[in-house]
């Protein structure tokens, strides 16, 4: 009852109780009811749970019917703020102003719910149960366990290469370190998984607010009640520091799960004095992450703001800057706004063409159809009315009769082509595949609404027969998209940008579906169809929107979400944010010397064997005797003077033994070394003796003259020196032996990736097939791609420069696209496609790539100065900009707010044109109105011509002229207002005396007034922005500044469109001939004055 008299809108009914017996209870839900609007209906899973979503163990589905939430908890991804969530359906669905009802009703009940109830967490919600402690315990000893038997793997090479362990390109022990680390890993998520278990929701206040989403994450739970897990540091375990140990608590070259940063204790349970070294170390990181990049997003966002402030829909449908540079035809592909689009599920992409065919096709196998008439009988049984199988098998034998092709059959071909369109757009181009799709219009649920409306009491209607036909749904399909066809082209827009829109109404208003699932009335079908109709014209982008400020926010906000999200996660590799922000700092900025360059290479057929998959790795990764170098000795053999040979006595004691990496050699690599190696013996004139490959080293010794002579012997004592610097030379020149692959592809990962977009062409289905691709790091695309096998369309690199360089503009632009979704996806960010399509066409539009930064921003040709000095370098910009008298026409959003006057955005993207003739009009017929007003009264003034109009519509208080600052003289003051036309505020300067006369007040109540002929020492009743310029200082009409906008121009005005506005207050007026009208105004005002002196001489005979 308390919480019910904070419902505005209740009526002083209570609901009737949930539960009557033994004692009447209200739940939570009829709360909600209450504030939910009657229209809404809306069905949700939570995601978290496989029940179905008509009935969910945990009450985790939404299902509200009618405004009353009949299933699920109100949550945080339910009320929330993202797309889908209930605030976004009301506000698509009902309007804005039910929108902020809901929000305000569900903030006061929830507000003094709070207030009556509380929530409150006690020490006893984070005290592990029993069943908890054991789950735990048992982890901990899996995790010893996984370890011992992973050290006991790796020391067998058969076990190593069956279950493919052995990381390409890494030494054993580091593929030890990855795999002992992924499992470990795996056991802090279990320990997560059974921490939660086991809490009994009911009872734990903490998992409660984990769980509505108000703080805290699963993560939290296990830390307080499990176990802390692995602690990593830059995604890997904590390194061993200089004294090959992680802490003095632990014994050198320790590697156990305890000694390189495993947790095993809790919160709960208190940390041992080495744990809480690791968590400080994974904390320090997520710590410094939030501290340094936080600031670093925000200069991020400010970069995009400036970059596309004043990127707007123009009223042809394009999408231009201040400049008129063209960035895209039509907003997003699609000109629909941002906020209308919704997260819909598209089940029918998977499905195969039995599956399509069984729900959309009407006749199914219609060209062995004999008897239409018969099939729709059989089939459509107390489905279809007999009429309506009358009239689908008369259109059917006509079509026949005449060889032309049935109706219901291109429809379904439309709806082939809809699927594949879905298919290609969404499916094969993603990175996550996932049937949820981002499109405007949620037809579901309108036909959910449709039919709640066709139910009358309740009362079941499926039962009935249909009586529309499927033909005419068609028919009204095809006139809607001709509708809208023909309207895009009125707008300037490219009908293709309805296709998608146009795949997504097919699907979900096909014959089959509106007829037989659905079974809608005609009446109610023609309502639904100029619903949709209204609905996607309501979801196009309006000119004049900042679609620009609208892209840099979107991708900026996340950004920062993505960074303070760190803190959070500290130590959990999977959530490391190292390489997120700098790796999105290097896309916008389109860095030429990127610090990770990758290619992902795909081939154009299977590589199944694994000598096929070792074949294509040494034609692709650049190869040097370098890389398998272990170690390296120049020595002098003493007893090769004891040596009577005559062959081996020819060489000289001076070797150089090179020691191989035996980890990274194969048997056939370590023959090309040599051989590699040997073609250097003729020209160095040196041996090289191979050892065996248990060994895997190779000597090298010089040769020298068979001369025993005295004079020989000496010279080789002499040149003792010189061969052992000539050693020193051949071990470089053989280092840098080239053995085969292409330069710059330094090391090759091989894994395993889903086909993705791949569809058996007979049957429709998804090929579920695995197919092998190479990661590279570093990158040579142009020679990549030239190698027989590989598959150039889909092989692609992270350097966006080389992308644009190697195959053009375009591509680089969609690879900006994929680059910032492969940043941001990882920590579950979603950001609409128009967005990052808006900042990629920006960046590229030029027929380069333009940086985010200064040295993108501030060297655009053609932008405004004022703008770029806005942004940076701002003296450098305004001098260079004096020296070559660079002039501005104030058409962006900044230079216009410089200068305090409207951007041409919003609703200041268009002008008014004044017709001259209807004005003159106007005030011809309005004459005698203004006779009639009392001479005494502040509208006489209004009535004057020559002195500053006023007229009943004159802004009030505080509404004055935008360049006109009152601060600097007195009160907001208008001619309207009561008070002889003062502000009734107005106070002497603090500055001055009070009866000082440079006081504003003094100097407004002291002051004649120059045109007032009835009122002496009066204020002055015209506008304080109104100053004729060519009047003299005793003839002006207001003491106060001139209006920065009024001007009297001298001859004629540029602009034809703004002659003699009938509001003078206006900034764009403008007087034609003003010498003439100068010199008319002044004769007037001395008449005007002759009078006053010639009647206060009057009334001064009669005293």
């Amino acid at each position: 009852m308390n919480i019910v008299m904070w419902v505005d809108n209740w009526e002083g009914e209570l609901p009737m109780p949930a539960i009557l017996k033994p004692k009447p209870l209200w739940t939570g839900k009829q709360i909600m009811s209450l504030i939910i609007p009657e229209k809404m209906t809306m069905t949700r899973t939570s995601g978290k749970s496989d029940d179905d979503k008509w009935f969910s163990s945990k009450d985790e589905s939404i299902y509200i019917y009618k405004g009353e939430l009949l299933q699920g908890y109100m949550t945080k991804g339910i009320v929330g703020d993202g797309p889908g969530g209930l605030v976004h359906l009301i506000w698509l669905d009902i309007g804005h102003s039910a929108t902020c009802d809901f929000m305000t009703r569900c903030q006061r009940i929830v507000n003094n719910w709070l207030i009556i109830t509380g929530h409150t967490i006690s020490c006893a919600d984070i005290v592990p149960s029993e069943d908890c402690v054991t789950e735990i315990k048992k982890i901990r000893e899996d995790a010893q366990k996984a370890f011992d038997q992973a050290v006991e793997d790796f020391q067998d090479a058969e076990k190593i290469e069956k279950q493919g362990n052995h990381k390409a390109g890494k030494r054993i022990f580091d593929s030890f370190e990855v795999h002992i680390n992924t499992v470990l890993n795996k056991l802090r998520g279990q320990a997560e998984k059974k921490s939660k278990d086991t809490i009994k929701f009911r009872y734990n206040q903490f998992n409660k607010m984990v769980w509505a989403g108000s703080k805290g994450k699963p993560t939290n739970l296990a830390q307080v009640m499990g176990l802390l897990g692995q602690q990593n540091i830059e995604g890997a375990r904590i390194r061993n520091g200089f004294a090959r140990r992680t802490l003095p608590h632990f014994q050198k070259e320790d590697n156990g799960i305890i000694a390189r940063g495993f947790v095993l204790s809790n919160f709960f349970q208190g940390l041992e004095p080495y744990e809480f070294f690791f968590h400080t170390m994974g904390g320090r990181e997520g710590l410094s992450d939030t501290a340094v990049k936080t600031s670093r997003t925000g200069y991020i966002q400010r970069k995009l703001v400036k970059a596309l402030e004043d990127v707007l829909v123009r009223y042809d449908g394009t999408i231009r800057d201040s400049i008129g540079s063209l960035i895209q035809t039509c907003y997003g592909e699609d000109s629909l706004a941002g906020e209308y689009i919704e997260t819909q599920k598209i089940a029918e992409i998977e499905y195969s063409n039995e599956q399509f065919e069984k729900e959309y096709r009407f006749i199914r196998d219609f060209e062995n159809q004999v008897s239409i008439k018969e099939f729709l009988e059989r089939e459509y049984e107390r489905k279809l009315n007999k009429d309506v199988i009358s009239e689908i098998d008369e259109s059917a034998r006509q079509s026949r009769q005449k060889y032309e092709p049935f109706c219901l059959e291109e429809e379904y071909r439309d709806l082939l082509e809809a699927r594949d369109l879905f298919r290609k757009c969404f499916y094969f181009y993603s990175f996550k595949q996932s049937l949820d799709l981002n499109i405007p219009v949620n037809i579901d649920r309108m036909l959910r609404s449709t039919k709640i409306e066709m139910s009358k009491n309740n009362r079941i209607y499926d039962k009935d027969e249909s009586r529309l036909s499927p033909i005419y749904v068609y028919r009204v399909i095809n006139e809607l998209f001709t509708k809208l066809d023909n309207d895009a082209i009125n707008r300037g827009v490219d009908p293709n940008a309805l296709m998608l829109f146009k795949a997504h109404v097919r699907l979900h208003l096909s014959s089959k579906k509106i007829v037989i699932k659905h079974k809608i009335n005609k009446e109610k079908f023609e309502q639904l169809v100029r619903e949709v109709e209204a609905r996607y014209k309501q979801a196009i982008a309006h000119p004049g929107e900042t679609i620009g400020a609208i892209a840099a926010q979107s991708v900026g906000e996340p950004t920062t979400q993505m960074t303070l999200n760190t803190f959070h996660f500290a130590g959990v590799s999977d959530r490391n944010v190292t390489l997120g922000v700098p790796r999105l700092q290097e896309i916008l900025d389109a860095s030429k010397n990127i610090k990770t360059p990758e290619v992902t290479i795909f081939f154009e057929r299977k590589l199944e064997k694994p000598e096929d998959k070792q074949e294509m790795r040494e034609q692709i990764e650049y190869q040097q005797v370098f890389k398998y170098i272990e170690s390296t000795k120049i020595l002098y053999d003493y007893e090769q003077e004891e040596i009577f040979d005559d062959e081996e006595s020819q060489q000289n004691p001076w070797k150089l033994i090179i020691q191989f990496d035996k980890q990274k050699l194969a048997i056939d690599l370590y023959d090309k070394l040599y051989s590699e190696i040997a073609k250097l013996q003729n020209q160095l004139k040196f041996t090289a003796s191979k050892s065996t490959y248990t060994q895997c080293f190779i000597t090298i010794q010089y040769r020298e003259n068979s001369n025993n002579d005295e004079n020989s012997i000496q010279m080789q004592q002499q040149d003792n020196k010189s061969v052992y610097i000539a050693l020193l030379e051949l071990e470089k020149k053989i280092r840098e032996i080239y053995i085969g692959g292409i330069q710059g592809v330094d090391k090759i990962y091989p894994a395993e990736k889903d086909f993705v977009g791949k569809w058996d062409t007979k049957t429709g289905k998804k090929v579920t097939d695995k197919e092998t691709i190479f990661k590279t790091s570093g990158t040579n695309l142009k020679k990549i791609i030239k190698i027989d096998g590989v598959d150039s369309q889909r092989t692609y690199s992270n350097d966006i420069q080389e992308i644009a360089k190697v195959i053009g503009i375009e591509a680089a632009r969609k690879s900006i696209i994929n680059e910032i979704r492969e940043v941001i996806e990882p920590y579950d960010i979603y950001i609409n496609y128009r967005h990052l399509s808006i900042l990629a066409d920006w960046m590229t539009l030029r027929g380069r790539i333009t940086p985010i930064n200064r040295n993108g921003i501030n060297r655009i040709p053609g932008i405004s100065c004022l703008r770029k000095s806005s942004f940076e370098e701002t003296v450098e910009i305004l001098n260079s900009a004096a020296i070559f008298f660079e002039k501005d026409k104030l058409t962006g959003v900044t230079e216009n707010i410089i200068f305090g006057q409207n951007c041409d955005i919003g609703t200041g993207s268009f002008e008014l044109l004044i017709d001259q003739m209807k004005v003159q009009d106007f005030k011809t017929k309005r004459e005698a109105d203004y006779d009639n007003i009392p001479e005494q009264s502040p509208m006489s003034e209004a009535a004057d011509y020559f002195n500053t109009p006023v007229n009943p519509n004159t802004p009030g208080v505080g509404m004055m002229t935008p360049g006109f600052s009152v601060h600097n003289i007195m009160g907001n003051f208008t001619p309207s207002t009561p008070n002889q036309g003062f502000s009734p505020f107005i106070t002497s300067t603090p500055n001055y005396p009070q009866n000082n006369p440079k006081s504003p007040s003094q100097i407004a109540y002291a002051r004649s007034s120059q045109i007032s002929p009835k009122i002496d020492n009066s204020p002055q009743i015209v506008s304080p922005n109104y100053t004729p310029h060519n009047s003299t200082p005793a003839e002006r009409a207001s003491p106060y500044s001139a209006s920065p906008n009024y001007k009297i121009h001298q001859g004629q005005s540029n602009s034809p469109a703004y002659i003699a506005s009938p509001n003078m207050n206006s900034p764009q007026y403008d007087i034609k001939g003003s010498s003439h009208i100068a010199q008319q105004i002044k004769g007037e005002m001395h008449n005007i004055q002759e009078e006053n002196e010639s009647g206060s001489e009057s009334e001064s005979r009669d005293n």
